[in-house]
């Protein structure tokens, strides 16, 4: 029976059964609307020939082998994309790195795209067509020229993803993407030149995350001017070193009125600072912290910051400490967690360093945590010990469905 007899508008297909896999042509129908295709091995009918007919089709997700797969390095591109003329949703992975021409010759048709994830290096004259419908893209990577040929192509652009860097220069200074609200770098942001303003490009921006590199802008000068901010993750690229938070950058922060996640991997500046620190931190909804540094130093601010912040709106509170060679984790004083208890309005806490029992005890005494996330490193008995503590909290407080998590730990009583 097809799919389409069957009634069904989506179909997934693994294509892992021993070849030649002959079953495939038979499920796929011309009235099929929606697919997902992972190839792991050879077909044995062409990958053109399968999708051609399924031009009422308005999903596509194929993948073929796996990355790390040298054998599927050469695979290219189904040239039968272009007559999808439907599609709506677009994911390739795996394929080989197509030219400037097959590009723009496979997805020039698809005007009605809104959403694209492919393995390009988005460039001037990587040869994107002009998607106009496009709103969501996901990318290898961003080089200097791509912004100002996204601006040029993709107008309702709302939300970028790039696996590797994205970086740009005085040639992307008049790009203008008014409706892109998300941008996520999973490598560094590399912004070179004072031509290019990020609030410049994309003023509408509520979501920024990204790593930065050697030559990306602090805090103060990424951020200027990016009033509808909501959500900002920075954490540094391989190699580099923590971005040592100054007033200045904090003052920046707080001139975000609509800011309410910060994550970041910081180092927290002794001193002057504090009430800058705190007017902000206070006033998020969510707070992740990776502490770059000195452990002494880190932890006496971070008791300060934690102190401070007793009319606190954060709801969610991370913290960390950086990977330093050969130095594990910091234990967390007890007045920390003492202070934490107190927080009006704390409900799910991460903590990436060892605790004890009975500080674990203290944090769960507040009224509103709910959600406790610990990380164990120490002895099988000590770890005993605080599962036995975690398991009697969790029947204890019931009533507030409190949860206790605990990374590393194998052996429960």
């Amino acid at each position: 029976m097809s799919c389409a007899a069957a009634g069904l508008d989506g179909v997934f297909c693994p294509a892992a059964a021993p070849p030649p896999w002959e079953p495939l042509p038979l499920l796929l129908t011309a009235g099929l609307q929606q697919l997902v295709l992972h190839l792991e091995q050879d077909l044995a009918t062409p990958l053109d020939d399968v999708l051609a007919p399924l031009t009422r089709l308005t999903a596509l997700n194929m993948a073929c082998g796996y990355e790390f797969l040298s054998s599927y390095a050469s695979v290219p591109v189904p040239t039968s994309l272009a007559r999808l003329t439907g599609l709506r949703d677009l994911y390739l992975w795996g394929f080989s790195q197509t030219s400037e021409h097959e590009l723009r010759s496979c997805l020039s048709p698809l005007t009605q795209l809104t959403a694209l994830t492919a393995r390009i290096v988005v460039s001037a004259g990587c040869g994107l067509p002009e998607l106009p419908s496009l709103q969501s893209l996901h990318v290898e990577q961003v080089v200097e020229g791509g912004l100002a040929l996204l601006a040029a192509s993709c107008p309702a652009l709302v939300s970028l993803t790039s696996s590797r860097s994205v970086s740009a220069n005085a040639e992307d200074a008049a790009a203008r993407l008014p409706a892109l609200t998300s941008l996520v770098g999973h490598g560094s942001l590399e912004l070179s030149g004072a031509e290019f303003s990020l609030a410049g490009c994309a003023p509408a921006l509520k979501s920024l995350r990204v790593l930065y590199g050697r030559s990306t802008a602090g805090p103060a000068a990424l951020i200027d001017k990016l009033t509808g901010l909501s959500e900002l993750c920075f954490y540094p690229a391989e190699g580099v070193q923590p971005v040592t938070m100054g007033a200045r950058d904090w003052q920046a922060l707080a001139a975000l009125p609509a800011l309410q996640c910060f994550c970041g991997s910081v180092e927290l500046e002794e001193g002057g600072n504090t009430a800058a620190c705190v007017s902000v931190c206070a006033q998020l909804r969510q707070l992740q912290l990776v502490l770059g540094g000195t452990q002494a130093p880190q932890l006496r601010c971070c008791l300060k910051l934690v102190a401070a912040m007793h009319s606190s709106r954060v709801r969610l509170l991370s913290i960390a400490f950086g990977p330093t060679a050969g130095v594990a984790q910091p234990e967390l004083p007890t007045p920390l967690f003492e202070h934490l208890a107190t927080w009006p309005r704390l409900s799910e806490v991460h903590l990436g360093c060892p605790c004890t029992p009975e500080q674990l005890s203290v944090l769960c005494a507040s009224p509103t945590v709910t959600f406790v996330q610990l990380s164990w490193r120490g002895s099988k008995d000590d770890g005993r010990r605080l599962a036995h503590t975690a398991r009697k909290l969790m029947s204890a407080q019931r009533t507030k469905q409190l949860q206790i998590s605990i990374q590393g730990l194998t052996v429960w009583p």
